[in-house]
């Protein structure tokens, strides 16, 4: 539609943002766009910085520094990937094990970083990267109230149920904690293979959560 003001600039690695209100909710970049003159009407499908550095890889030969927020920075910038590691971590930058060697995507080296000190990273919507606490829940503090969501459902699930959980030490010893009694549904194990600073305590916080 050459009448179009957004003609002819609706391409994939077009930059878009939802907003209401003003408020930005969500940005990125569009990687398809489709549109039925039969219909009037289309989809465009965009993406935000988490499939960017899922899909980039650190080189292997790439140093990683010991405390996530550095990895992180050092993980973007060796995958070339335009986002910024911010802001700093509340309670300061957690020493974490040496990286494991072989080929992984940006994302991975941050995930599992931050996994190794109980942190989550999460992109925000101005698409920048940033880590809370994985004992604190992001809480932005919205409902939902209208009447008029007459399809909305609620779930519950027990894959999140772990009655043991084990971390591995710098040097391959296991860590173990058991719930008991044993819960109803038996042993289930959930298990870490990454060194991990402070195995004893890791476990214990995943058993108690």
């Amino acid at each position: 539609n050459p009448d179009s003001q957004f003609y002819p600039e609706i391409v994939p690695g077009l930059p878009i943002r939802l907003l209401h209100h003003s408020r930005i909710i969500r940005q990125g970049e569009v990687t398809r766009a489709w549109y039925s003159h039969a219909d009037e009407g289309g989809r465009i499908n965009a993406t935000d910085a988490i499939s960017k550095l899922a899909n980039a890889r650190v080189p292997e030969d790439t140093i990683l520094s010991d405390t996530v927020r550095v990895r992180a920075i050092e993980a973007i910038e060796a995958s070339a990937v335009d986002i910024y590691a911010w802001p700093p971590i509340i309670g300061g930058d957690p020493a974490i094990a040496p990286a494991p060697s072989g080929d992984f995507s940006a994302w991975e080296v941050i995930a599992e970083a931050a996994r190794g000190v109980l942190l989550v990273p999460m992109v925000n919507n101005g698409n920048r990267l940033f880590f809370r606490h994985w004992h604190a829940p992001l809480d932005r503090g919205r409902i939902i109230s209208s009447p008029n969501l007459v399809d909305i459902a609620a779930w519950t699930s027990d894959e999140g149920l772990f009655s043991v959980v084990r971390a591995q030490e710098p040097g391959g010893a296991l860590e173990e904690r058991r719930a008991t009694p044993t819960p109803r549904y038996g042993e289930r194990v959930h298990e870490r293979t990454r060194d991990t600073i402070n195995a004893e305590s890791w476990a214990a916080r995943v058993l108690a959560d």
